[in-house]
């Protein structure tokens, strides 16, 4: 996770939460997609999903920020005590 703005260091406290641009889920990665790695044998699978997590299931701070006061405002708590997956919408491909 990485913040919007390197130089931020005070951060204002908002009204109510903002939009996140996340896809969620908690059963698997949200649009998980196999790359050429994949098919290599034996390390494959393992180089793809290195390749995965650091360059594509990176988040900003402000975006999980958004969406866990998103879901604590709404009341439904519908992340509580699942492992959730993210990814940002701008990095998935358009199918």
């Amino acid at each position: 996770m990485n913040p919007t703005d390197p130089k931020q260091t005070v951060f204002g406290l908002l009204e109510e939460p903002r939009g996140h641009n996340l896809l969620v889920q908690h059963t698997s990665p949200p649009a998980w997609e196999n790359t050429w790695l994949f098919k290599i044998p034996w390390i494959g699978p393992i180089l793809n999903l290195c390749v995965l997590i650091f360059g594509k299931y990176n988040t900003k701070y402000e975006d999980v920020a958004d969406l866990l006061a998103g879901d604590l405002a709404s009341g439904s708590s519908e992340w509580v005590g699942k492992k959730v997956g993210m990814r940002d919408k701008d990095k998935v491909k358009a199918v």
